[in-house]
């Protein structure tokens, strides 16, 4: 036991430079920033339709600028360390991280104003995806540890392929080089494959990991764990035979059912319950974050299924809002404020035990700070949602400068922790 938490089965020797998943963090409170303007400066507009170019882009800002970036260092520091396999040429994250970030600036602005820009745009991203998938998933496969998560970690970063070949063919149609593809299932597809699979496999992967380990829970129930790899496997499959056998939109929405059952109401209630129930009753901040972003998942489905049934444009603008912001955008910011003071505790401190004085972990990022990142997440995401239910300009602008207040106080905890010092 180290700083309270259980190291049982895990290899940190084996974990890459801090510097590699620092990097790729750092990212994630400037993508706030960033999408948190183009809400702002768009308006109602942004609301309206997930079609308007703002809200395209914003919704990408999230998904790779936020989430993938948070994802990629995630995997890069849990690779070796809980599957037991060094990821090879691990320096190549650095040219990732580069092609992530300009990537990213690119497609945005390529969405938003610029359509000559996806190409290049595509070329970035398309590089540094295959130059992280590449090691990572040797990686994956050669580890020696056989769990649920490495399991879950091998499908979503199948997942990460399949959502990327989706986007880099809907991304060139929509750059003025249009492809023989059904585009309205192409597009179902792409959305389903990378919320369901990849960021939702990782998310409930990751989260039988680090739920027992940082909160002292019970193991989630291993039935539970393998009902859900299953479906998210199905929801990785159905959908492209669906493409591949012209079955269209219903299709692809048929093939996406499984997973997303599995991952936004059996895994919430799992691991909500395991959360209940844990052995440690000390006050931890960062377990609002999980409480939140596990409680929204559910509404996530509610919308998701309301975008898919009825013909309302607000439905499936407030299906992204929710998926991106609420549900996976709440649990990866608390997952950011909990293994972040970890990672550098453990890599500046942990060898100095019974030599000299050693700070406790929770002075790196103490509560009060997560409290009021929390508190401004929440509150940006509710306010979005009566946003978008309401279409009310001004909220929509309220609600974007709130985006920018969270990315900002994620940036100042980052900073906080990354510039710790022992007295």
């Amino acid at each position: 036991m180290k700083g309270g938490m259980s190291m049982e089965g895990l290899t940190p020797e084996q974990a890459p430079p801090l510097s590699i998943p620092l990097s790729f963090f750092a990212l994630a409170p400037l993508a706030l920033v960033a999408a948190g303007v183009f809400i702002a400066a768009g308006g109602g507009e942004v609301a309206a339709s997930r079609w308007h170019p703002q809200a395209m882009a914003t919704a990408h800002l999230g998904t790779l600028g936020f989430l993938a970036a948070v994802m990629f260092g995630a995997l890069y520091q849990m690779t070796p360390v809980v599957a037991g396999a060094p990821v090879p040429l691990v320096r190549l994250a650095h040219v990732v991280f580069v092609t992530l970030a300009a990537g990213t600036v690119a497609l945005a602005w390529g969405l938003a104003a610029q359509p000559r820009a996806l190409f290049p745009a595509l070329c970035v991203l398309g590089a540094g995806v295959m130059l992280f998938w590449i090691p990572v998933t040797i990686a994956l496969w050669r580890a020696p540890t056989r769990t649920a998560t490495v399991f879950g970690m091998r499908l979503a970063v199948l997942g990460l392929l399949g959502v990327t070949a989706l986007g880099l063919g809907l991304a060139y149609s929509r750059g003025g080089q249009p492809l023989v593809m059904d585009w309205i299932g192409w597009h179902r597809a792409h959305i389903g494959v990378g919320v369901i699979v990849w960021v939702g496999g990782l998310i409930t992967a990751v989260s039988w990991q680090v739920i027992p380990m940082f909160y002292l829970t019970d193991p989630l129930p291993g039935w539970s764990q393998r009902v859900t790899l299953l479906a998210v496997l199905v929801s990785l499959v159905a959908p492209l035979v669906a493409l591949g056998f012209g079955l269209g939109f219903v299709g692809v929405t048929w093939g996406l059912l499984p997973g997303a059952l599995a991952i936004w109401l059996l895994h919430p209630a799992v691991a909500l319950r395991a959360l209940s129930r844990r052995r440690r009753r000390r006050p931890d901040a960062s377990l609002w974050f999980w409480r939140a972003g596990l409680g929204c998942a559910p509404a996530t489905l509610v919308a998701a299924v309301a975008a898919t049934a009825f013909d309302d444009p607000r439905a499936p603008v407030l299906f992204g809002w929710l998926a991106i912001w609420g549900w996976a955008g709440l649990i990866v910011h608390g997952m950011l404020g909990r293994i972040t003071p970890f990672l550098v505790w453990f890599h500046r401190f942990a060898d100095h035990i019974g030599y000299k004085k050693v700070p406790p972990m929770r002075r790196l990022l103490p509560d009060r700070w997560v409290r009021v990142a929390f508190v401004a997440h929440l509150g940006a995401v509710i306010a979005g949602a009566v946003a978008i239910l309401v279409q009310w300009g001004p909220l929509v602008r309220v609600t974007g400068v709130a985006l920018v207040g969270v990315g900002l106080v994620l940036l100042a905890a980052l900073v906080r922790v990354v510039g710790f010092k022992s007295d």
